[in-house]
């Protein structure tokens, strides 16, 4: 289990990656960094002891308190809290991606408390209102119910990789109506989900397609989404 400290000081990096590889001593919790290209003083919550640390968590959902059927201008800037539930904006996930190479982890835990992961290569957001992701092949996973359909694999009309972000108030997937009213959520959407909607509606333990979905269309108690310099 990860003991979160919480730490707030201004130190002249772009991402967690870069503030552990300049103090090894760095724990787990809230640190300030820079963008890379406004240069911009932002919050992040960084995990430095997950399989090697130096992760910056950009999405942490685990009792619901924050409402994610949010609207574009929210999901650009961010909201939340780095100590609680969050989302740390998309513009600023694109700066802190633009330059590199990063790696994408997504961890989850089921409402019967069980757990599972997901590794990426190739992860980061291009510029522009639309956000559309880039992620490449999975590197590693375990304790997922279904590996068949992913953020790269899978149906191609479920995948999230190539999609921009969509709102109930941004309307940018390819699907004849919008898939954040249908699914609830703020997602980078294709024809919908395929059970990946991590910003679905929390209704852990239930069956929905709007629910907060990652390996089944049962709803998950608790999701973690971060990626992590690898060059």
């Amino acid at each position: 289990m990860v003991q979160w400290t919480n730490i707030t000081e201004c130190v002249p990096v772009k991402d967690c990656t870069e503030l552990l590889n300049r103090d090894s001593t760095k724990l787990s919790g809230v640190h300030t960094i820079i963008t890379p290209v406004t240069h911009t003083k932002v919050q992040v919550l960084c995990d430095m002891e997950m399989d090697g640390g130096g992760w910056t968590v950009f999405q942490k959902r685990f009792n619901g308190s924050e409402d994610f059927y949010r609207n574009f201008s929210d999901y650009e800037e961010g909201f939340g809290t780095v100590y609680a539930e969050h989302w740390l904006g998309l513009k600023y996930i694109y700066e802190m991606t633009s330059h590199g190479s990063y790696q994408l982890r997504v961890d989850i835990v089921r409402s019967n408390g069980s757990s599972g992961y997901d590794v990426y290569g190739g992860f980061s957001l291009q510029p522009g209102t639309n956000y559309t992701l880039n992620v490449g092949s999975r590197i590693t996973s375990n304790g997922l119910l279904n590996t068949t359909l992913s953020f790269s694999d899978g149906s191609s009309s479920g995948k999230p990789v190539g999609n921009a972000f969509t709102t109930y108030d941004h309307d940018v997937d390819r699907y004849p109506d919008n898939c954040a009213v249908k699914d609830q959520g703020g997602w980078w959407y294709n024809h919908c989900n395929d059970y990946i909607n991590l910003n679905g509606l929390y209704r852990p333990g239930q069956i929905s397609g709007r629910g907060m979905n990652y390996d089944s269309d049962y709803g998950l108690a608790a999701s973690t989404m971060m990626f992590k310099s690898v060059s």
